[in-house]
């Protein structure tokens, strides 16, 4: 008894209890691993991250196109470095690439490549879809298979894509030769006094109301 009396023996255990009661109840004396991140953080500067790349990447090849640039070495070595810059993998090899189009599943291969692919879809544009890619790849001659590994004929897909690229472009022509025909003052007043006298001629129209 007179052992755990002794007054070495109460200040020792008096000080223990206090510090395991600081510990457990209140966290004094706890270290935390500053290096540790949180999963989900992790996640979320992941993809913050590679979002930044995606915009400053296609802020790039817009810049590269408008310079003429964009087939050039000087567009794949920038690109390169932007890669490094936020840690982003190459992409996978060319063979690796399928894209569907109507069902049909087509696959690119390295043969004879020489960087096609990435021109094609630079050519077909940003919004374009898996089959315009596909025929701006035909149009370089580039090497497509079938999913069972059977070649396709080159100019299958860019001669279809060719034909709606002339459509467009003979549309685009009469639309603006129609605003350039249609903005002349004397031109617009002769078309409104025609459709004027038509509705008077077949319909009767009474025009002292346009007066």
């Amino acid at each position: 008894m007179d052992f755990f009396l002794n007054p070495w023996i109460v200040g020792t255990g008096t000080t223990v209890v206090a510090g395991l009661i600081l510990y457990y109840l209140f966290g004094v004396g706890k270290t935390t691993n500053k290096n540790h991140i949180v999963p989900e953080e992790t996640d979320i500067q992941g993809t913050s991250r590679q979002k930044e790349y995606e915009m400053e990447l296609e802020s790039f090849r817009n810049d590269m196109v408008r310079r003429g640039l964009a087939h050039t070495s000087i567009r794949l070595n920038g690109e390169a470095g932007l890669r490094t810059k936020y840690g982003i993998l190459a992409p996978s090899a060319i063979n690796e690439i399928e894209l569907n189009v109507d069902g049909t599943i087509y696959r690119l291969t390295n043969q004879t490549n020489n960087d096609k692919y990435e021109r094609a879809k630079i050519d077909a544009g940003p919004d374009a879809t898996s089959e315009q890619v596909l025929a701006h790849y035909d149009k370089l001659g580039g090497y497509v298979q079938y999913q069972d590994g059977t070649k396709v004929d080159n100019g299958l897909f860019w001669s279809k894509e060719k034909k709606r690229l002339e459509v467009k472009k003979r549309r685009n022509e009469f639309l603006k030769q129609l605003r350039e025909i249609t903005s002349h003052p004397v031109i617009v007043s002769s078309i409104i006094i025609i459709l004027l006298a038509i509705l008077w001629y077949i319909f009767g129209i009474d025009l002292s109301h346009f007066q």
